[in-house]
């Protein structure tokens, strides 16, 4: 087994692998296939993008994605990177494979110096990985929100006018309310920024 980091000309082999593991990927519709899904997920991304693969002679049998995206705490804004669409072919599971591509992608997000690193992980095995290797685990359900400022343009088939209209006005009702809750609740005059080693008590506040 050798580790690498994407190359151009890896794309349709690394969704191939993705559609096996997720037994179709990305799971929802789309207006354009899945290939060009993922170059615009991830060699479009204006922060950039980590892809770790693994590879057993001259087939990918493992990939590990970091999004890279930057995080303001206080007045300082630090680059991080959030893990996703992870995927082991089927016949390499179950002998450690993971790990050591995980060990490599590791060494690499390290030499990037990024300064948080997070994911949403829901697969029970993984999970229980994390709790073996002593991971710090949020506390409570966990939502990874996006924006998509241009909505027109991800949406398709009939209806769709009436579906951006819907989404502008919900938008427009969330500028308000956001608005009116900030003038209201000007809580980040009062923010106190300050290290902890791990979850606390506090958590449950929020």
């Amino acid at each position: 087994m050798e580790y690498r980091l994407y190359q151009k000309g890896d794309e349709e082999e690394i969704v191939d692998l993705l559609i096996e593991s997720y037994n179709g990927w990305p799971n929802f519709d789309l207006s354009v296939s899945p290939l060009e899904h993922w170059k615009w997920k991830f060699l479009d991304n204006p922060y950039g993008a980590l892809i770790a693969l693994s590879y057993d002679g001259s087939m990918i049998v493992g990939c590990q994605h970091i999004l890279f995206k930057k995080i303001k705490v206080g007045e300082n804004v630090y680059r991080s990177g959030i893990g996703v669409d992870v995927a082991l072919h089927p016949d390499y599971r179950g002998i450690g494979e993971y790990g050591r591509l995980s060990e490599f992608k590791k060494v690499q997000e390290d030499s990037l110096d990024l300064k948080f690193r997070n994911y949403l992980q829901s697969l029970p095995s993984l999970v229980k990985r994390d709790r073996k290797q002593g991971n710090p685990l949020f506390p409570h359900g966990v939502y990874d929100n996006l924006r998509i400022k241009r909505i027109g343009e991800h949406l398709s088939g009939e209806g769709k006018h009436i579906q951006k209209w819907g989404f502008s006005a919900l938008s427009s009702i969330n500028d308000i309310k956001n608005k009116v809750v900030y003038r209201n609740n000007p809580s980040h005059e009062s923010l106190n920024i300050v290290y902890i080693e791990e979850f606390d008590i506090n958590i449950y506040n929020l």
